[in-house]
């Protein structure tokens, strides 16, 4: 489990890690700093993917599974952290997901210039309906690296991810 990062700062490492930029740090006997020997060991993953939409029955475990294979996720729930304190009672869910969801995109594309980004969406309710919807209308059109993979359910998501991206 990640150690949550000092209110409010989150360090460039911090960031990385959630991305899963690997940053070997430096190397002992080299001379070099830590900051220009960091640099020079990132690694990214070679085709960054992140879970976007997920029936709330399902969202736990896919969100589990997501990051265990070294994907990330900007799919919550009324429960979560950014939805229950940062969104008012005027303010819709819809604004907080749609935040979330470009600030993976924009991380990712940061991280992963010039790669293609897989969004994940498992098809669940109404809601979920309208985050596909969004996804496709609106992030995908904006941002020509995403390839949107829907997903009939959990199971459809774990067999994606055991052939693209296995344990």
């Amino acid at each position: 489990m990640r150690a949550a990062p000092a209110a409010g700062v989150a360090s460039a490492a911090a960031g990385k890690a959630a991305l899963g930029v690997i940053d070997a740090g430096p190397r002992h006997g080299s001379g070099a700093s830590s900051a220009a020997a960091g640099l020079a060991a990132l690694s990214v993953s070679s085709s960054p993917f992140f879970l976007a939409s997920a029936p709330v029955s399902e969202l736990g475990r896919a969100k589990d599974l997501v990051t265990a294979r070294g994907g990330e996720y900007a799919a919550g729930d009324a429960d979560d952290i950014f939805n229950s304190m940062t969104l008012h009672e005027q303010e819709s869910w819809k604004v907080g997901w749609k935040g979330k969801i470009e600030m993976v995109i924009n991380l990712l594309k940061k991280y992963n210039p010039g790669k293609e980004i897989t969004v994940l969406a498992i098809a669940g309710g109404d809601a979920c309906d309208w985050e596909r919807k969004e996804l496709r209308n609106t992030f995908c059109k904006n941002h020509p690296e995403l390839k949107l993979k829907q997903l009939g359910d959990f199971e459809d998501l774990e067999s994606w991810l055991d052939k693209n991206h296995p344990a």
